[in-house]
């Protein structure tokens, strides 16, 4: 993979009750909370002289991950962070690491990975750029369908800019639906301070540019529409109209390539 394509690259009741949510969400229940100690105890400590017990902290939390309750995880879905975090300055935390996403990616491949599991390999994959480790489990996965693309189909944003420069776009268009979405709804694109404007053109722009690209290949002519007439609002607009105009060539929408230029030049 290029490197350009790599930088481009969250107590205690009735028994009976836990039964049933046991049973609602498909794995059994342990501890009388949601919160785990064992991780509260490892972010204490990372920031003092005792690298090897918060190692130990997170350790006794991602060794148990088999009889995790979802929600018990989902609450706790930091910690990755944290020993992520621990793993930058102890050497014995980044073997630990290493050997938790080689754990994780067997059991991916084996399709017994829960989704916090998954969320967790994604994220050290990302912090570590080893993203043509996940571009191949992705396609191993995919060879295995149709059992395998529900999993595989859990790695497409990690391997999104992947997908986009092959022209993959059918695979890429959940992860385009949720960058368009998330930027409609939540960035605004009008700003008053240079350091929103600076993340606007160098975070989200190039984001917006891929989800357009996507969204007009696969023919999803509302949301790019409206994905467009957001971008538009940012300033400088010539350049916004200039990447907006690559994107639908890319995705060989010439049509909207040239409204797009006749409106620029306008």
């Amino acid at each position: 993979m290029k490197e350009g394509d790599k930088t481009k690259v969250k107590r205690a009741g009735v028994s009976s009750i836990w039964r049933r949510l046991g049973l609602v969400f498909g794995q059994p229940w342990i501890g009388p909370t949601i919160y785990d100690k064992t991780t509260a105890r490892g972010r204490k400590l990372i920031g003092t002289d005792k690298d090897q017990e918060a190692l130990e902290a997170f350790a006794a939390f991602f060794d148990k991950r088999a009889v995790m309750g979802r929600i018990i995880r989902r609450r706790n879905s930091t910690a990755i962070f944290d020993l992520i975090r621990l793993s930058e300055k102890y050497g014995p935390a980044r073997q630990y690491l290493n050997n938790l996403a080689d754990q994780i990616a067997a059991e991916i491949e084996a399709q017994k990975a829960g989704d916090e599991d998954i969320s967790d390999w994604c994220t050290i994959v990302r912090h570590q750029g080893q993203f043509d480790k996940a571009w191949e489990l992705y396609n191993k996965l995919l060879q295995d369908q149709p059992s395998g693309c529900s999993t595989a189909g859990k790695l497409a944003n990690v391997v999104y800019p992947r997908l986009i420069s092959e022209k993959r776009y059918k695979e890429a268009l959940e992860t385009a639906q949720e960058n368009a979405r998330w930027a409609i709804e939540e960035v605004e694109p009008v700003t008053r301070h240079a350091e929103e404007q600076a993340r606007l053109l160098t975070y989200w722009l190039p984001s917006v540019f891929e989800a357009f690209e996507v969204l007009l290949a696969n023919n999803e002519t509302a949301l790019s529409e409206t994905l467009e007439q957001w971008a538009l609002q940012i300033k400088p607009n010539q350049a916004v109209y200039e990447g907006l105009i690559k994107a639908a060539q890319r995705a060989d929408h010439t049509d909207v390539a040239d409204r797009l230029s006749l409106a620029k030049n306008s």
